[in-house]
C-alpha cells in the first residue's frame, strides 16, 4: 500500500464555496434549523472558511492505494458526508 495525497493547500475561495454548498444542502434537508444549528452541523464536516486548516496549508487529505493505483474499500469515499454515510468521521464532535 502507498499513500495518495488528495489535497493540501486549499485557497480561501474554494473553502468558502465548499462550506456554503454544504450549508445549502443541509438547509434544504432541515428547513426548520436555526442559523447557529446549521453552522454547527456544517462545521462538523467542512471547516468554516475563517479557520480552515487547509487554507493555511496546515492539513493534508490522504488515502491509500494499492500497487495498481486503486483505492481499497475503507468504508466511505474520501470526503464523504454524514448524509452519505452515517459512519463517516466528522472533523469536530
Amino acid at each position: 500500500m502507498q499513500l495518495l495525497f488528495i489535497e493540501s493547500l486549499r485557497p480561501p475561495a474554494p473553502q468558502r464555496r465548499y462550506f456554503e454548498e454544504y450549508s445549502a444542502e443541509l438547509a434544504r434537508a432541515h428547513p426548520d434549523w436555526q442559523a447557529a444549528q446549521l453552522r454547527e452541523a456544517v462545521s462538523r464536516f467542512v471547516s468554516p472558511p475563517e479557520i480552515a486548516p487547509h487554507s493555511a496549508c496546515a492539513a493534508v487529505d490522504v488515502t491509500l492505494i494499492d500497487d495498481q493505483g486503486c483505492e481499497p474499500t475503507m468504508g466511505t469515499r474520501v470526503n464523504a458526508s454524514q448524509e452519505e454515510d452515517a459512519a463517516s468521521s466528522p472533523t469536530f464532535s
